[in-house]
């Protein structure tokens, strides 16, 4: 409520001034079944016609002092209304205003139990596939300890080959070795026993000294009835004579085959 308060202290408005007037001109009241005192003698008339007028005098100042004082009472209501239709519309504003933050209050609680709810439903989906995870990576372990088991026993079973292949390896050398040593050694007494036979049938008529005429008649290709080394006769008439004998030519190098000419070759010829 708003009080309303006058700018002039009580005992100085014009309606207090007004009642004061008119409490003056109505005077004491008189005793009942009393008559009313009369004035007698010229100087009491004179008397009463100048209170008369002194009563007239503040009769009238009265009146105006009670016109005015009813004009600032009306005034006052007036302004009164006014503060009392500026409170109720405050009132009202303030009462709009406190049910907009009410209602926006209750809008952003249920916005925050949605949101919470929310997040809840997220938390336990979230919860779930860690759960789900979670197993898979146990059994994804699981999986993985089984293969190395597998790994590692085939890393063995491939160490205990590589073993035996090692030792049939080496077996294998070792009979290929042998088997070329008898190979060797059967192929150098074949073609000794092939040599000399060509040996023993030189002197037979179309034997081996035939063999040899013919052989070097083949190899002589200037004719000049003799055999040179550095135009390759000579490599070419053995290679002739041990083919016509069946014999096999022996794979030795440039030089194995320049010593043995030179050591047959004694005078030069």
């Amino acid at each position: 409520m708003v009080a309303v308060r006058s700018s002039k202290p009580l005992g100085e408005t014009p309606l207090s001034l007004a009642l004061g007037h008119m409490s003056a001109l109505a005077g004491a009241p008189a005793a009942k079944g009393s008559d009313p005192p009369s004035v007698q003698g010229p100087g009491l008339e004179g008397r009463g016609d100048g209170a008369a007028s002194e009563q007239g005098s503040e009769a009238t100042a009265g009146g105006a002092a009670f016109a005015a004082a009813a004009a600032q009472v009306a005034e006052q209501r007036e302004r009164l209304g006014q503060l009392q239709a500026k409170v109720r519309s405050l009132r009202l504003a303030a009462v709009a205003a406190a049910e907009k933050q009410d209602q926006a209050a209750s809008a952003k609680r249920s916005a925050r139990q949605s949101r919470v709810k929310e997040l809840h439903s997220q938390n336990t989906e979230l919860a779930r596939q860690a759960e789900v995870l979670r197993g898979e990576t146990r059994r994804g372990d699981a999986a993985v300890a089984k293969l190395r088991e597998v790994v590692s026993a085939r890393e063995k079973a491939i160490a205990e080959l590589r073993g035996r292949l090692e030792q049939a390896e080496q077996r294998m050398q070792g009979l290929r070795s042998d088997e070329g040593k008898r190979l060797v050694a059967s192929n150098a007494g074949q073609q000794a026993t092939i040599l000399r036979r060509a040996l023993a049938q030189w002197d037979v008529q179309g034997g081996t000294r035939r063999l040899c005429s013919e052989c070097f008649a083949k190899a002589d290709t200037n004719h000049d009835s003799k055999l040179e080394w550095n135009n390759g006769e000579i490599k070419q008439f053995v290679h002739a004579v041990f083919l016509r004998c069946g014999a096999t030519v022996p794979m030795w190098g440039e030089m194995a085959w320049y010593k043995i000419y030179r050591h047959s070759d004694a005078d030069g010829s």
